[in-house]
C-alpha cells in the first residue's frame, strides 16, 4: 500500500493522541497488517505502528505538483493598493481555490479543512501531524 497524504504520523497505538513512532511521506510504500476500527497496523523495522486507514491506497499516488513560486518584486504600493489592503479587499477580482482561511475556526466543513490541508498546504490545520485536520470538526 502507499501513503496518499503529504505527511503521515505512524503511531504507537491506534488513536490520534498516541506517540509518534515514525513520520511517513506521500508515496511511501508500506506493508499493512491488522486493522482496528479505522486504523491499520504497519509492519515496520524495529516497531510496528498505526495509521489512519483512509490515508493509504493500493495505488501509488501521483506526485504532488511543485508549489507555485512568486517572483520577488520590490515595489512601492500605490495609494489604491494600500486602500485595498486596509479595507481587507484584494487587488484581484478572480478567486483562488485556496482562499484566505487560515484556522480551523474559519472552516465550514471537514471537507473544506482537508482541502486546505492537502491542496493548499496549510499544515497548521493538522496540529498533531496525523493527517487529520481540524479534529474538532473531522
Amino acid at each position: 500500500m502507499y501513503v496518499t497524504t503529504a505527511t503521515l504520523n505512524c503511531r504507537a497505538d491506534p488513536k490520534p493522541g498516541a506517540s509518534v513512532i515514525e513520520k511517513l511521506a506521500r508515496g511511501d510504500a508500506v506493508s499493512a497488517g491488522e486493522t482496528s476500527d479505522a486504523w491499520v497496523s504497519l509492519d515496520r523495522v524495529g516497531q510496528d505502528c498505526w495509521v489512519a486507514q483512509h490515508f493509504l491506497s493500493e495505488n501509488q499516488p501521483e506526485p504532488e505538483p511543485a508549489p507555485a513560486t512568486r517572483p520577488t518584486r520590490l515595489y512601492s504600493p500605490s495609494s489604491e493598493s494600500l486602500g485595498a489592503l486596509s479595507s481587507g479587499r484584494s487587488g484581484s477580482s478572480g478567486g483562488s481555490s485556496c482562499g484566505s482561511k487560515r484556522t480551523c475556526g474559519e472552516m465550514n466543513s471537514c471537507a473544506e479543512a482537508y482541502h486546505y490541508l492537502n491542496d493548499c498546504g496549510l499544515g497548521r490545520l493538522d496540529r498533531d501531524g496525523d493527517g487529520i485536520p481540524c479534529e474538532s470538526i473531522c
